[in-house]
């Protein structure tokens, strides 16, 4: 049995820009090729998926007056309304009910405990539906300032949200492999820090290899992008593409890995 997660990859926009969230619906269709009685037979496993990135809520009793603006311009992530566009966009998910939600890295502005909790729970409401919810830190999530969450409690609190279906974890940082569907292997990269480094790529590198050994497609998560996504961002915005893009770019397609997706930029875009 030979299975194809990219025989038929199709894209559709279904928000822009909402507290900088930044929601795509993508759906894969698994070509299961079996021999019966020496005829190939054709049998189609759709998966919708629903990738996410830059949620950054923020517990409502954590709102200060530089939160409090009504007006768009002095509050461009809308972070008075952060919890209640996740509400929305978590019940969409249980009316439409996709297999599967990918968050690709900012999921609180602060990286405060509070707000992780609020957001994991809110997560639980699908994950307690039987769809499979997948996240990864990004740059605001841990780490950020003094009181916010560690990446081990980063970790236990999202441990429903991927790092449970994890069969593999980078000793470096909270990157992990998993396989939420059988023959498709998902690379959830931690680029938190605004790169890959040595080892982290090391591990990245082995497991694609071994993922592709077993005729098992790969893709890839991680919350700062991975190429340009116009010519010059590398230098105007610096701080939305990692620090080592053009070297890690090269690995990944030497290695074969031919989707990534990402987030930090507040544009969906493909690059």
């Amino acid at each position: 049995m030979t299975k194809n997660f990219f025989s038929r990859f199709t894209r559709n926009m279904l928000a822009v820009l909402v507290c900088g969230v930044a929601v795509t619906s993508c759906t894969f269709v698994a070509d299961n090729a079996v021999n019966n009685n020496d005829d190939d037979a054709q049998e189609q496993t759709e998966r919708t998926i629903w990738v996410l990135s830059d949620i950054h809520a923020m517990a409502p009793d954590l709102l200060n007056d530089q939160y409090q603006a009504d007006d768009a311009t002095k509050d461009p992530k809308l972070m008075l309304y952060s919890t209640e566009i996740l509400d929305k966009l978590v019940g969409d998910a249980l009316s439409a009910k996709p297999d599967m939600m990918l968050i690709t890295g900012d999921l609180t502005e602060l990286g405060d405990q509070k707000s992780h909790e609020l957001v994991a729970n809110t997560l639980g409401q699908l994950v307690s539906e039987g769809i499979k919810v997948v996240v990864i830190p990004g740059n605001h999530d841990v780490d950020n300032a003094d009181g916010s969450t560690t990446p081990q409690k980063f970790a236990e609190l999202y441990k429903d949200c991927g790092f449970n279906m994890a069969y593999a974890k980078d000793q470096a940082s909270l990157s992990y492999a998993c396989e939420p569907f059988d023959g498709l292997v998902l690379l959830c990269v931690d680029t938190s820090t605004g790169t890959i480094g040595d080892s982290t790529m090391k591990w990245m590198l082995d497991e694609t290899d071994k993922a592709h050994e077993q005729s098992k497609q790969v893709v890839v998560m991680q919350h700062h992008n991975v190429m340009e996504h116009y010519d010059g961002k590398s230098s105007l915005q610096k701080e939305n593409v990692l620090v080592n893009y053009e070297d890690v770019t090269d690995k990944m397609m030497k290695s074969g890995i031919h989707l990534v997706f990402s987030g930090h930029a507040h544009i969906p875009d493909i690059a």
